[in-house]
């Protein structure tokens, strides 16, 4: 068993073979443990969110939680030679903007819920909805990069989706000819308005994935995933994460 706080104190990234226990304690799986040390103004915003959600149910954050709050920590079976401490933390912020996807399909459009139906109605509701989520993306897509361009912020995906979703029949009254062209943008604006990112000093993960070229980025790495057993054989130490 390790300590963890105790493993990370010093420390810039961690980057260590432990074992963990699952089933009751009755399979180890030997994994990676990685990590990297927060800057000090992201420690600080989580401390204080942290601190404002202990103390709505009357708790307050104890020495080893505070200690945590200053880490990425993930676990991983990925070798080290296939990726470094570093780049599984970056891969991880391009798997987090697609659970924000998922998480804004099923929050604003309700995909994941359907009532009991027959087959055709099923799927007519399910394509409706995957095409009104391509059209709005799209939509997103565009004004996220004007707004990059104006005002060197962008639009919150969740927002932005939210609040379409909110002037679904206001926008379509345009298209039944109820309201006017210059309705219309009034609405766009407000809705726009009230997406906008916060301004920030530092880049949101959207922002740092634009500056990677993706594709080509992605690519390489997969290229470069040339792993033989005999990166295997040697059995990490036997070690317990602490909880």
């Amino acid at each position: 068993m390790i300590n963890l706080v105790r493993e990370l104190r010093g420390k810039s990234f961690i980057d260590k073979a432990v074992s963990i226990k699952g089933d009751a304690g009755k399979t180890v799986m030997q994994v990676r443990l990685c990590g990297i040390k927060l800057p000090s103004t992201v420690y600080s915003e989580r401390i204080r969110k942290a601190n404002k959600k202990a103390k709505s149910t009357g708790k307050t954050l104890s020495k080893v939680e505070r200690e945590r709050l200053k880490w990425i920590l993930m676990i991983t079976n990925i070798s080290q030679n296939m990726l470094d401490c570093r780049d599984v933390c970056e891969l991880y912020r391009i798997r987090w903007q697609i659970e924000l996807i998922f998480k804004s399909w099923k929050s604003h459009f309700a995909i994941d819920k359907m009532n009991n139906i027959g087959k055709d109605y099923w799927d007519c509701l399910l394509y409706g909805k995957l095409i009104v989520i391509t059209l709005l993306t799209a939509l997103h897509s565009h004004f996220n990069n004007w707004f990059m361009q104006q005002e060197v912020r962008g639009i919150s995906f969740l927002r932005f989706m939210k609040n379409m979703r909110d002037n679904l029949d206001k926008l379509m009254d345009f298209f039944t000819f109820r309201i006017s062209i210059e309705q219309l943008v009034l609405v766009l604006n407000r809705i726009l308005h009230t997406s906008r990112l916060e301004k920030r000093r530092r880049k949101t993960s959207e922002q740092v994935l634009s500056d990677f070229n993706l594709p080509y980025d992605c690519l390489h790495l997969i290229e470069d995933f040339h792993v033989s057993s005999a990166d295997f054989d040697t059995e990490p130490p036997s070690l317990d994460v602490a909880a």
